[in-house]
């Protein structure tokens, strides 16, 4: 089940709320802006994980924060955008990682933002029917900043 909320992603992991926590990364290793820095400054593990992965499109790096929940870093785009409006993100890449990442987490209880559409310039009408394809069956907060 696919639920919309509004909150910090972060916190409510920390709170236990949320058991994997995902997130578009690019696949230059910056963690320099948004969601994705405040995940460097709060759960360096995540930006350890980042650095030391191949970090190919399609593909994801994983931490797991305090022995409590996992930060997952998916490749949804080859680098960073250049000006406000440009898309960045690949959607084949999102789908790709999206999948690997159900598979390797089935059976907990997911949260995300609209990836790959904020920083990134992606569209949700592409990108939502992509999660609730793959998440379908899967327990997937899909949150949105205050």
């Amino acid at each position: 089940m696919i639920t919309e909320i509004t909150g910090n992603i972060i916190d409510l992991a920390f709170a236990g709320e949320i058991q994997v926590l995902v997130h578009g990364c690019n696949c230059k290793g910056y963690m320099g802006k948004g969601l994705a820095l405040e995940i460097k400054e709060r759960c360096p593990e995540a930006y350890v994980a980042n650095k030391n992965s191949p970090r190919m499109l399609g593909t994801y790096s994983s931490a797991i924060i305090n022995n409590s929940f996992f930060v997952v870093n998916a490749y949804t785009q080859d680098r960073i955008r250049n000006y406000v409006g440009e898309r960045v993100v690949n959607y084949e890449a999102v789908y790709r990682s999206l999948e690997h990442i159900k598979i390797a987490f089935t059976g907990t209880i997911f949260g995300m933002p609209r990836i790959g559409c904020s920083l990134a310039g992606g569209n949700w009408r592409i990108i939502e029917p992509m999660i609730e394809e793959i998440f379908e069956e899967e327990n997937v907060f899909i949150v949105n900043p205050y």
